[in-house]
């Protein structure tokens, strides 16, 4: 799933960063206080905030456009008829389904999504 997916990558490579940096932190204050130590920590939290940032801004994305795409795709009819053989058709988008499970993905990673998206969720 496309946002998802993108604030999961962010949140995997937040983590593998902040991992090894808790075991410098781990093995004495005198690594860390040198001035590649600053640097290290430095560069650390400009990346941490980049990949947050990053983050938001996906989720963000998704917030906004997410409502008004289910809303359109939920209002069109589920049958409709062909016009040269007059037979019925399924009229179902595949745009809710992924749209769905962008809900669902985004559920298990703790984001909360519009209330008319869990109503059909």
């Amino acid at each position: 799933p496309g946002q998802a997916g993108a604030v999961l990558w962010a949140r995997a490579l937040s983590e593998r960063i902040s991992q090894p940096f808790e075991g410098l932190q781990s093995l004495g204050r005198s690594i860390m206080t040198g001035d590649e130590g600053k640097e290290v920590v430095k560069m650390r939290d400009s990346l941490v905030s980049a990949l947050s940032e990053f983050e938001k801004k996906h989720i963000s994305m998704w917030l906004n456009g997410l409502d008004a795409k289910m809303q359109e795709k939920l209002r069109q009819p589920l049958l409709r008829r062909e016009p040269d053989t007059q037979m019925l058709r399924m009229n179902f988008d595949p745009e809710v389904v992924r749209l769905l499970r962008e809900v669902k993905y985004f559920s298990f990673l703790g984001v909360a999504a519009p209330a008319s998206a869990m109503a059909v969720f």
